[in-house]
């Protein structure tokens, strides 16, 4: 099951109750683990050790519209039904939040980067070292 939201919370992120009648558990598992698995291939892109421990509201907003949208495209999306037109911009939305994420142009809330692609760069940063001024 996911590790940042589960399939109760979808219709948080605007999913329609009813339309996961007939879907299985494992069905909406795997819709949300693929939206998991995308958030974290972006996060990760940034430097965060993923899958996080504690994920924030934003990221857990992202994952459940992503998710929300899979879940409502295998049931027939309706382009002249507005909440699904609005799910779709949702969806949108959070893959561009997480693409301003991996470039640093947005941050989690649970702070910076650390321990991962992030900390491994800076192993190999050079470090200089100069001789006192010599007055001259």
């Amino acid at each position: 099951m996911g590790n940042y939201i589960d399939p109760s919370e979808l219709s948080i992120y605007g999913l329609p109750e009813d339309a996961t009648v007939g879907l299985s558990l494992d069905e909406i598992s795997a819709h949300i683990d693929a939206a998991e698995a995308l958030a974290d291939s972006y996060i990760g892109a940034r430097g965060y050790d993923v899958p996080l421990p504690t994920p924030d509201a934003g990221l857990k907003s992202a994952v459940g519209r992503i998710a929300g949208f899979a879940v409502l495209s295998t049931r027939g999306l309706m382009t002249e039904n507005a909440a699904h037109m609005t799910l779709m911009k949702g969806r949108d939305d959070a893959v561009a939040w997480l693409r301003d994420v991996a470039a640093g142009k947005a941050n989690l809330a649970s702070g910076a980067p650390g321990g991962g692609l992030a900390a491994r760069r800076q192993v190999n940063v050079a470090t200089i070292v100069s001789s006192p001024t010599r007055g001259w």
